[in-house]
């Protein structure tokens, strides 16, 4: 729903998108980061996905029973990313670097055989080992099992951690004229964990790009360098969700086909 005045609009695209979005559906509601959003990915690019909540949550929570706890929400949203966060990382690590498991380990240990120089550093390790410490922001350069490193009480990608922050108050803002329903929370952290597997995939990729001349200068990107690259792994995407009372259980994904990643 947008309720800004649109005489003053001069791109005729966004001028059609919001005439039909504000007659189509008085009572939905859009959310994304508009510095990661174009008005072609709502337009001509996006492939909309709509995800129903209807038999999808594990709680015995009543759907549209009210569940407006502030601090319970975020403990799940922290809870949820990390689980997130690990499933992707265990996706990476089976997937894509199972050859390089030694090279890792190497790399976190700096492990080298007795008398002799440390080994090459492998491009895969380098930006596995990396990417993880970056994406936690953690002061460990190594990694313990299971991913008991990741600290409790935040969301474990903290370096987006200001963007769902932001993501969270927005939809939160959206749903304050209505009872907030375990439905609706649901769509709150479906859409947290949609942007974090993106993320997180995008980011290794891009670490991954970089590790050749990272590992030939032997050096690692600076935090103006990372965030630059965090800016540029942010997933564009968009959610549209009803907001309607007693409603709840469909929301719409937007997002570039050849862009989104799934776990």
């Amino acid at each position: 729903m947008w309720i800004e005045p649109i005489d003053d609009i001069q791109d005729p695209t966004v001028t059609a998108w919001l005439s039909h979005s504000t007659k189509s559906n008085t009572q939905s509601q859009w959310l994304f980061l508009p510095q990661h959003t174009s008005i072609s990915l709502l337009t001509v690019e996006g492939q909309p996905t709509v995800f129903s909540f209807s038999h999808s949550w594990r709680k015995t929570t009543k759907p549209n029973e009210e569940q407006g706890d502030p601090k319970q929400i975020l403990e799940e949203l922290n809870h949820r990313n990390k689980a997130v966060f690990k499933a992707v990382e265990r996706h990476i690590r089976k997937k894509m670097l199972k050859e390089h498991r030694y090279c890792i380990s190497a790399l976190q240990g700096l492990l080298k055989a007795e008398g002799k120089e440390f080994p090459p550093i492998c491009p895969y390790a380098y930006a596995y080992v990396f990417w993880r410490t970056t994406i936690l922001k953690s002061t460990r350069f190594y990694s313990l099992p299971w991913g008991d490193d990741i600290e409790e009480g935040r969301v474990a990608a903290q370096i987006i951690s200001e963007k769902i922050s932001y993501l969270k108050s927005r939809f939160l803002h959206h749903s304050k004229t209505e009872p907030i329903t375990q439905n609706r929370i649901n769509q709150l952290y479906w859409i947290i964990d949609k942007i974090t597997v993106n993320f997180c995939f995008n980011f290794f990729e891009q670490w991954l790009q970089q590790a050749g001349k990272g590992v030939s200068e032997v050096r690692v990107p600076n935090w103006h360098q990372i965030n630059q690259t965090v800016e540029c792994s942010f997933p564009q995407m968009a959610f549209n969700y009803s907001v309607a009372p007693g409603d709840g259980t469909l929301i719409e994904c937007y997002f570039k086909p050849e862009n989104h990643r799934a776990l």
